[in-house]
């Protein structure tokens, strides 16, 4: 300042002054010739717009702050963003006093309540009962199959809970734990077909054909089955009956699905036959095999 002014100034200490403090010092000093200024200590922290004025011989630039301008002492939520909670039940002062701006008594005003359901009429006879049933659904006779998948049946086989070298039924399955529920009958499907190795001969309800070409590809055989509820059920807890039930033949609309039905159900039975009289159980006759002459009477009938 003195080299500046050509005047002498008691600044002690200038060179080893800040910037502020520098200005702090400028503003409460008389310059000469050069216009007096006063920098109030406000100005560069004032949340309202304000400007620094310097002489233009002492700094290069002058330091302007808008109204926008963000400081540590203006961080503050916009106007209106932040309301105070409403306190109901604290008196007729609040205008949300006794009643909690719940008005008097009804359905509204009761805690926990939710809307009608849809179609409630206030109680009378809603118009969906009031119209009569159309059309009908044949859910109730749909076939649910298990799915069993190839990868988990290789896993049953390498951990030795089932014999590859047997015939896999659905017996076996679920006495591996392989499938712990069946209500219609067993779907082989194929996801891990690329891995399977073994050559089995398994016996399912149903069947994917990408499980079916990995299985005969190894040398195996997959024979679709037909239970119905009755022979599942025998099938899978013989020791709950005393005579096992005969096999029934598949509905018609399954017909084209078990096409060697006819020798299965020859060959189940027959087994169960085998079995009653190994226990002394009565047998039942079985038909005589019709011949020319009995087909001519049958024919004159």
């Amino acid at each position: 300042a003195q080299h500046l002014f050509g005047i002498g100034v008691g600044l002690g200490g200038a060179q080893n002054m800040s910037m502020f403090q520098l200005t702090r010092q400028l503003g409460r000093v008389s310059l000469g010739n050069a216009p007096s200024f006063i920098l109030p200590r406000t100005s560069l922290f004032s949340k309202f717009p304000s400007t620094i004025i310097t002489p233009p011989s002492i700094f290069s630039r002058s330091i302007t702050m808008k109204a926008n301008d963000i400081a540590l002492n203006t961080l503050r939520d916009n106007p209106g963003a932040k309301t105070q909670k409403t306190r109901v039940g604290r008196g007729i002062g609040s205008g949300k006093g006794k009643t909690a701006g719940r008005g008097h008594g009804g359905a509204k005003s009761r805690s926990g309540r939710a809307k009608p359901a849809p179609g409630f009429e206030g109680g009378q006879t809603p118009l969906y009962k009031k119209m009569r049933k159309y059309g009908f659904t044949n859910a109730m006779f749909k076939r649910v199959m298990v799915p069993l998948n190839l990868n988990q049946l290789q896993f049953q086989i390498d951990a030795g809970r089932i014999d590859p070298s047997q015939t896999i039924t659905m017996h076996t399955l679920y006495r591996a734990n392989a499938i712990t529920k069946i209500s219609h009958g067993v779907k082989l499907l194929g996801v891990g077909a690329e891995h399977f190795k073994y050559p089995i001969n398994i016996e399912v309800t149903d069947c994917s054909a990408t499980a079916r070409e990995a299985v005969e590809r190894n040398g195996g055989n997959v024979k679709l089955v037909y239970y119905n509820r009755l022979g599942l059920r025998a099938l899978l807890f013989p020791e709950k009956f005393d005579v096992i039930p005969q096999l029934a033949r598949p509905p018609p609309k399954l017909l084209p699905k078990y096409p060697e039905w006819k020798e299965i159900i020859a060959q189940r039975n027959e087994e169960v036959r085998r079995r009653r009289v190994a226990a002394g159980l009565p047998v039942a006759k079985q038909p005589a095999p019709r011949t020319e002459s009995s087909k001519e009477a049958t024919a004159e009938q």
